[in-house]
């Protein structure tokens, strides 16, 4: 990359050994600046674009910083993208060096949490390289990326994990078990373990499972869990995916969240270690798949056979084509003997005629 960025750390940062803005602000509406310094390490004139998201949770349960697609959790009181003010764009001549402030304010009232977000900033058409350094992270897009924490006070609550929805989606053209669970506290939920299994109770021979002790949750988000029903990741030659079946399903699943040696709730994570946990949750639902969903979810499953129904098309159009030859001839044959019978009925009719007129002679 062109430039290179250094965080400013604030002495009311709550833990000064973390390279990212954590910030203690006690009082309901205090403001202060965070500082941020750009170098141009090119030989050219550069700009940087800055820009700043909430934090989010991924659909692999990862806490993630930049701009999504989707909506944002209902839960989510305070928004950092109101509570941050800072230059769309950075200019910087070559190899200049400049520092920029970044205006971050806490709500009016009193809150217990966390607001959480991050400020992402990149090179307007730029040739990148790669770099990183202590607390600011490197994305494959080539930007920089530096969280940002806001807090009043320093404690934590109980995460609140809630099951929201159950349904078939997709997952990179994958058919899977969507479970949208939700964490409505405004606080980080780390080490979620998640063991989760779907049966059919339409067809009970079909079942599918997912298990991920290794995830993450940002406060206030929500994400939705994919629990595999097709094959994911590459496929070897000549394999395939079973297509989704339309019926009705059954979903279980049980969590454990917050690893702590002394927690009263046990249960192995993936690589099979009993790890101990201070929450544990139980859902249950029961869901449908209609046929319209599966045939959608099927079409544009990268990893499902699709039938050739070329021959079908082929078929269809002799088919169409045998009819329509047969009802040319039938229409030519009924025409023929029309002209046929009118023939023979105008020879008649002349035949009879002479008859008459000979008979008619012969009585005079």
């Amino acid at each position: 990359m062109d430039f290179t960025i250094s965080p400013q750390i604030p002495s009311n940062q709550a833990n000064p050994d973390e390279g990212f803005f954590d910030l203690l602000m006690p009082n309901p509406g205090s403001e202060q600046n965070l500082q941020i310094v750009f170098k141009n390490i090119s030989k050219k004139a550069i700009t940087v674009e800055a820009s700043i998201a909430p934090a989010t949770t991924s659909s692999t349960g990862i806490v993630q910083y930049t701009e999504t697609q989707g909506s944002l959790d209902p839960s989510l009181k305070y928004n950092i993208k109101d509570l941050v003010q800072f230059p769309s764009e950075i200019n910087l001549l070559a190899g200049e060096s400049k520092t920029i402030s970044f205006r971050v304010k806490m709500p009016d009232v009193n809150f217990n949490g966390l607001i959480a977000g991050g400020l992402t900033f990149k090179e307007k058409a730029s040739h990148q390289s790669t770099n990183s350094t202590k607390g600011i992270m490197l994305t494959n897009l080539y930007q920089y990326m530096i969280s940002i924490l806001m807090r009043q006070v320093h404690n934590k609550q109980m995460p609140q994990l809630t099951l929201s929805n159950v349904d078939a989606s997709q997952n990179n053209t994958r058919n899977v078990i969507a479970v949208n669970l939700e964490n409505s506290a405004p606080y980080f939920f780390c080490n979620l373990n998640v063991k989760a299994d779907v049966t059919g109770l339409t067809n009970k021979t079909l079942s599918y499972h997912f298990k991920n002790s290794s995830m993450q949750m940002a406060p206030n988000s929500n994400f939705n869990l994919a629990i595999p029903v097709s094959i994911q990741g590459p496929l070897a030659s000549n394999q395939y995916s079973k297509p989704l079946q339309a019926g009705n399903y059954k979903m279980t699943m049980t969590a454990y969240g917050q690893e702590d040696s002394s927690g009263v709730y046990s249960a192995l994570d993936t690589s099979g270690q009993l790890q101990h946990y201070d929450y544990r949750w139980s859902f249950s639902k029961n869901f449908t798949i209609t046929q319209a969903q599966a045939n959608k979810l099927n079409r544009t499953d990268m990893s499902i056979q699709k039938v050739n129904d070329n021959w079908l098309i082929g078929l269809g159009a002799g088919v169409l084509l045998f009819i329509l030859v047969v009802f040319f001839f039938l229409f030519i044959l009924r025409k023929r003997r029309k002209k046929s019978n009118d023939e023979k009925r105008a020879l008649q009719n002349k035949i009879n005629d002479m008859q008459k007129e000979l008979e008619k002679k012969n009585n005079n």
